[in-house]
C-alpha cells in the first residue's frame, strides 16, 4: 500500500510518501535496502514508524515513511490531506 501527498511550502516542494508494510522491520532493513537511492534514516522519536529523508541542494524534497498497514487508517494520517481536498475556495 503506498499514499503519496506532496507539501507545498513556500519556494520549496516535499514529497511526503508511506509505505505501508505487512512487518515493521529495524530500519537497518530498510537502510539498506535505499542505501544507493539517497535516503537516510532521521530519528523522530516516534514509535511504530522509521522516517527516511532525501536532499538536494542541501534541503529535504522527499520523506518517506515505513509503517505498519494495520491501523493505518485510525491513525489518522490522512485526516489533513482528506480536509483540503474537501474545503472550498473562495476568492
Amino acid at each position: 500500500m503506498h499514499f503519496f501527498s506532496p507539501l507545498v511550502v513556500p519556494f520549496s516542494i516535499l514529497f511526503d510518501m508511506f509505505a505501508g508494510v505487512h512487518t515493521l522491520l529495524n530500519e537497518e532493513v530498510y537502510a539498506d535496502f535505499l542505501s544507493n537511492s539517497g535516503y537516510y534514516y532521521v530519528e523522530t522519536g516516534m514509535t511504530g514508524r522509521h522516517l527516511f529523508a532525501k536532499e538536494f541542494a542541501d534541503e529535504r524534497t522527499h520523506h518517506l515513511h515505513f509503517l505498519p498497514i494495520v491501523g493505518f487508517h485510525e491513525r489518522k494520517e490522512l485526516l489533513f490531506r482528506d480536509y483540503l481536498l474537501n474545503i472550498s475556495f473562495r476568492s
